[in-house]
């Protein structure tokens, strides 16, 4: 009797310890706040990031530049269904940063999808997109403070979703409605 209660003890503890293994897997991986820290890149090149690895689904994203050089992504995903809550494109220096959304031929460049985007915020911010589709699920602000500069530019087959648009939010008042524009 006495080495059957020890054994429903031990099996009794085991059970815990994997109830518990489980439920620490299940929970959801913690988002990270991604920084551009090169010049120019692949998106999808994970040595391109800091902390390093590429941007991954629920990552905040900063493509950031201080400095007097041309900074210019290259957008590319391996797994083009990802949505990053936040996108800040903005250049404090003499140089530009640059989103581009240019490169046609690859099946996995199809979709850049975000929740809240800001191109320009105290600085100049541009985005080039002529191929695939760029979905910003909630507000576009291009340019945000009185001195920032946002420039999208859309061309080609590119299409361009959002819900809103601001530019210089200063205003008060959005620009655009929900739609789509197409190159």
């Amino acid at each position: 009797m006495e080495d059957f209660l020890r054994s429903q003890k031990i099996r009794l503890v085991w059970l815990g310890l994997l109830a518990v293994l489980v439920l620490f897997l299940s929970l959801p991986a913690q988002a990270a706040d991604k920084y551009w820290n090169t010049t120019v890149g692949w998106w999808s090149a994970g040595s391109n990031w800091n902390p390093v690895g590429a941007p991954q689904n629920n990552d905040n994203v900063y493509l950031y530049n201080s400095s007097a050089d041309l900074y210019r992504v290259r957008y590319y995903n391996n797994t083009p269904t990802d949505v990053y809550p936040l996108l800040k494109i903005n250049a404090t220096g003499t140089g530009d940063m640059k989103l581009s959304l240019t490169e046609s031929g690859y099946p996995a460049n199809d979709d850049l999808i975000v929740s809240n985007e800001y191109v320009g915020i105290d600085g100049r911010g541009l985005v080039e997109h002529s191929v695939g589709t760029h979905t910003v699920n909630n507000t576009l602000f291009l340019g945000y403070q009185t001195t920032g500069q946002g420039t999208y530019e859309l061309s080609g087959t590119g299409t361009l979703r959002w819900r809103t648009i601001n530019i210089c939010p200063f205003r008060r008042q959005p620009v655009g409605r929900p739609g789509d524009f197409r190159g």
